[in-house]
């Protein structure tokens, strides 16, 4: 079960990061598709797919064992 809740958002750092800039992560097509399938139940066409995106992206990274960002 997924939720969501509004809150503040946490002050963007002023200092750069450092270290390699990595590519962003482009979720497959199986992690699209599982994606959708989880969301399915989204009632707001617009809100399902911004949902199904970041899942998408999620799995992605999970399976690429790295954060999102």
């Amino acid at each position: 079960r997924l939720a969501f809740a509004p809150g503040p958002l946490p002050e963007p750092s002023a200092e750069p990061v450092e270290g390699p800039v990595r590519p962003p992560l482009e979720p497959s097509a199986e992690h699209r598709a599982e994606a959708e399938s989880l969301v399915r139940g989204v009632r707001d066409e617009e809100l399902r797919e911004i949902v199904a995106k970041t899942v998408a992206c999620g799995l992605a990274a999970a399976e690429y064992n790295r954060s999102v960002w």
